[in-house]
């Protein structure tokens, strides 16, 4: 029986929701208030109703929580075929 085991690349993992997030995905726009410290894609704050300021990183595709370090989050990905079959994981 062979097993193939390829690394194939490095992707963000979102540490809020665990999705491995495609390689070119664009994160969406985040806005974080200088006062509360509120994340979300809203320019303005629903509490203090101030404009908040352009985060780091973005917001998650799947879950639209922040990830404030895209690139910390990067982990390497590989691929593995057994038994004529594929499969994805992260290590």
């Amino acid at each position: 029986m062979a097993i193939t085991i390829t690394l194939e690349a490095t992707r963000i993992k979102c540490p809020n929701c665990d999705e491995l997030l495609e390689e070119d995905v664009e994160l969406g726009r985040a806005y974080e208030c200088s006062t509360c410290g509120q994340v979300d894609e809203e320019r303005r704050c629903d509490s203090c109703n101030l404009f908040k300021a352009r985060a780091e990183g973005g917001l998650c595709p799947e879950c639209d929580e922040h990830i404030d370090d895209p690139d910390g989050n990067m982990v390497p990905v590989i691929t593995c075929v057994c038994h004529d079959e594929e499969h994805e994981a992260y290590v």
